[in-house]
Parts: C-alpha cells; sequence; structure tokens
C-alpha cells in the first residue's frame, strides 16, 4: 500500500476544491488510472458535500476527516464527522425505472456513489459518523 492521504477539513463547502485539488495530487502521485481517479474524487466531493449540508446544526465549526489509501486492487476512503448520527447506507434506492424528471432530487448524489463503488460501511463509533467506501482499481 502507497502512503495514506489524511487530513481535515471544516465544515464549509468552500474548502471542498482545496481538498479535491489535495486528493488529485495524491492519487496522480500513487498513478492511479485517471476512469478510477474520477470515481474516486466524485464519491469523495458527494459524500464530503452531504455531510456539510446535513450533518451539522447552526454555524459552528466542525472538522472532517477525510482519507485514502491506495493498494494494488483498491482505493479504500474514510470519512470521519461529529455531526448528527446518520446511516448513509440509508437514503432509499433511486428508481432507475422511472424517468430522470420524475426521479426525486434527495438520494441521488448517494445513488452515484452507490454505483461507482464496490463495498461502503457505517458505523457510529465514539460520537462519530464512521464511513468507509471502497473503489476498485
Amino acid at each position: 500500500m502507497h502512503e495514506r492521504f489524511e487530513t481535515t477539513v471544516a465544515n464549509d463547502l468552500t474548502a471542498i476544491p482545496g481538498l479535491m485539488d489535495a486528493v488529485d495530487d495524491y492519487l496522480k502521485h500513487s498513478e492511479v488510472s485517471t476512469r478510477v481517479g474520477t470515481a474516486v474524487k466524485v464519491v469523495v466531493e458527494e459524500s464530503l458535500s452531504n455531510i456539510i449540508r446535513h450533518g451539522f446544526e447552526g454555524e459552528q465549526r466542525h472538522d472532517i476527516r477525510v482519507g485514502l489509501g491506495v493498494d494494488p486492487s483498491e482505493i479504500a476512503i474514510r470519512l470521519e464527522d461529529d455531526g448528527k448520527p446518520f446511516n448513509p447506507l440509508t437514503v432509499p434506492r433511486q428508481a432507475t425505472s422511472q424517468p430522470p424528471e420524475e426521479r426525486v432530487e434527495a438520494g441521488l448524489g448517494m445513488h452515484l456513489v452507490r454505483n461507482m463503488t464496490r463495498a461502503m460501511s457505517y458505523r457510529w463509533q465514539d460520537g462519530k459518523n464512521v464511513f468507509e467506501i471502497w473503489i476498485k482499481r
């Protein structure tokens, strides 16, 4: 496994572009293909924006830990926050049989995340949401 990427960002949507640049640099340094790198970036950005938009009440600053690890067969992503307990795996699946204009907008990001990953897990641990995602290389 290559050296892990670890950082902490504030619960502020303006923090996402800088984080995404750092993730992109890490993936390039780890020789991850463009196709897989794009999937990783979409998953991180969607998951992080959901945490920021829905995980906290009020204007207080919170830290969100973001970790990535690359090995020969997959990329592991870990997001950890002290927001409201929320299991993203409980977001209902999108009814793909319906035309796009009739689908519910809520949960669309999670639909993308589900379709780009090999596996996901969630747990509430020590007062924190821990969301882990694996993407096949």
